[in-house]
């Protein structure tokens, strides 16, 4: 494994940055690379994606796929039929990975669908034909479509994509390991963004915590996740109301994390213990798509 590398001096706390500046690319001290930048006075990231992992993704044949009782593949499309619920799938992914997914839904008669990151891990339910894409972090394996019961449709050309975790950050050095990180999040369903807190490295990223808004089924979540050499944990989740420009705020005094939608508390503190994780001292923000603007972040 790389050594974590300091890039420069480590600030001080507090620290504001509202990014009230003109258009471009993000400026010292945030270490987050050029796919991060600003635009109309708040930041967004273009995360360059990894290779498709799905094989067969247009259907051509009727091979790859995994498939629940009432699907089939056939004329280079993924039919549901009313009758049972399931999923059409590969066990293609990795559990913690987030994935930038499209699909289109080419014919819809009834019911709905959904795309699929694992075993609980769901996009936004939908119930209409249309090319989808989205970002999403797998919890299991298995990738694919997820259906209802009375999904009456049929789908065509799925990838999954890869995101590279070095990318979804934008991180700065400080002085402390303790604080309170806040972040204004703007998005769309079906993307995420947050704040990142007690990372590793920037370019090397395996050790840390985000606290991100996501979307799950018919629900618009806060989750707190940790990563411990790459893998993943769930810590804390709930269900929110969303508010577009609401603040997303984490608090971290030594091994207890707290976290805040809207200055409402999200579920109870949770603990986070590992050696890997509460002495770094790389904190910032986290998105996985220019369809989420961050803004007036601040650590105090």
């Amino acid at each position: 494994m790389p050594p974590s590398r300091v890039f420069a001096s480590p600030l001080s706390l507090p620290f504001v940055d509202t990014f009230t500046r003109g258009d471009g690319a993000i400026d010292s001290p945030w270490l987050g690379g050029t796919n991060w930048s600003i635009v109309n006075n708040q930041i967004v990231n273009t995360p360059v994606p990894d290779a498709d992992v799905i094989i067969n993704g247009g259907f051509t044949a009727d091979t790859d796929w995994t498939k629940a009782a009432a699907w089939t593949i056939a004329g280079g499309v993924a039919v549901h039929t009313p009758g049972s619920g399931g999923s059409i799938s590969e066990s293609v992914g990795v559990s913690g990975n987030f994935y930038l997914a499209t699909m289109t839904c080419g014919t819809y008669v009834a019911g709905s669908h959904n795309i699929l990151y694992g075993s609980s891990n769901i996009g936004p339910s939908r119930g209409a034909t249309g090319t989808f894409t989205e970002t999403n972090q797998a919890d299991a394996a298995t990738l694919g479509i997820g259906a209802g019961s009375t999904l009456n449709a049929n789908f065509d050309n799925i990838s999954f994509l890869p995101l590279p975790m070095s990318q979804l950050l934008n991180l700065i050095i400080f002085s402390e390991s303790n604080g309170t990180a806040q972040v204004n999040i703007t998005r769309t369903d079906g993307f995420q963004g947050g704040v990142a807190m007690n990372w590793d490295s920037p370019t090397y990223p395996r050790n840390g915590v985000i606290g991100m808004i996501s979307h799950i089924s018919a629900n618009v979540t806060c989750r707190l996740v940790k990563f411990v050499d790459g893998a993943v944990t769930l810590v804390k989740n709930g269900i929110v109301t969303y508010v577009a420009g609401a603040a997303l705020r984490i608090v971290k005094s030594a091994t207890t994390y707290q976290m805040f939608y809207n200055n409402i508390q999200v579920s109870t503190n949770g603990t986070i213990n590992d050696t890997g994780i509460v002495n770094n001292k790389y904190h910032g923000i986290f998105s996985t798509n220019s369809a989420v603007q961050l803004d007036n972040f601040s650590i105090t």
